[in-house]
């Protein structure tokens, strides 16, 4: 298999020893002692190893081609399930997803925002304090930021739960004119 653009190439080999070449051509620039233009090149070599990745091992450099070969197992092709498609989309057919594959648990969207909620929450309390600390010299309970509401949220709490009771419980009342 084979496919090019102007200034890069590909080659596959999908039989022994099973490997991808990709050449890339750079711009030319004037050579230093002659006239004579260079065309930078790199060949890049990634064979088929089906153990660890090795380092990349530069095999020759001609003054315009530098030649490069890497083992690695990314340089293998995509094996497609059993009886696969024979189409040229990697070996995996469109219409089946890829085995062995446990879905990931993330959470609900929920437990994310109260999560994030919560360390909003911290933030907030701990740069209020910080902020507090540094600008006053607050300590002790001066150091929460906006300290009288939060002093007045119990009361403010109550209310809100006495008003709502006070609207969904009916009124018994005998005197019906006041």
């Amino acid at each position: 298999m084979s496919a090019s653009t102007q200034d890069l190439t590909f080659q596959a080999e999908t039989s022994s020893p099973k490997y991808i070449t990709i050449t890339s051509i750079g711009a030319e620039y004037p050579h230093p002692s002659n006239a004579t233009p260079i065309h930078p090149s790199l060949r890049l070599t990634i064979l088929c190893s089906g153990g660890e990745t090795s380092d990349p091992d530069f095999k020759s450099f001609d003054g315009s081609q530098v030649v490069v070969e890497w083992s690695t197992p990314a340089g293998c092709p995509i094996e497609g399930d059993k009886g696969g498609s024979n189409d040229d989309s990697g070996g995996i057919p469109d219409n089946q997803p890829p085995q062995n594959n446990k879905p990931e648990s993330t959470g609900s969207g929920v437990g994310w925002f109260f999560l994030v909620l919560l360390i909003a929450f911290a933030a907030y309390f701990g740069l209020g304090a910080y902020y507090n600390y540094t600008t006053y010299g607050a300590r002790g309970t001066d150091l929460l930021p906006h300290r009288d509401f939060w002093k007045e949220v119990p009361y403010m709490l109550s209310d809100v739960i006495g008003h709502l009771c006070s609207s969904v419980r009916p009124r018994r009342s005998t005197n019906r004119g006041y």
